[in-house]
């Protein structure tokens, strides 16, 4: 089971953390410097993208349409973010993440 413990001051989500078997997860927290202190979700997108693409190699066994079709749906979130990210730029706002 996930476990989020996620913070907000005045309005504003300034880290927290999402935890369970195997996973801990420290989120940034812009309150505290606009350099990364903590994970962003793109970050988590990243990885578990790259875990998928280890399990489907056809070396693993583990290779499936299935796989492929998350494996496709998470570079359309990372795709999706970096649209975002670029529109926030463009209006001047915080971005929240690296470019």
């Amino acid at each position: 089971m996930i476990h989020n413990k996620f913070k907000v001051v005045d309005g504003v989500p300034t880290g927290g953390s999402t935890t369970s078997v195997g996973i801990h997860i420290e989120w940034h927290d812009s309150s505290k410097s606009n350099d990364q202190n903590g994970a962003y979700p793109s970050d988590v997108i990243e990885a578990v993208r790259s875990r998928l693409e280890f399990l489907n190699d056809e070396n693993t066994g583990f290779n499936c349409a299935e796989n492929d079709r998350v494996i496709t749906l998470l570079k359309g979130a990372e795709d999706l973010i970096n649209i975002r990210l670029d529109r926030r730029e463009e209006q001047g706002k915080a971005t929240c993440e690296p470019e």
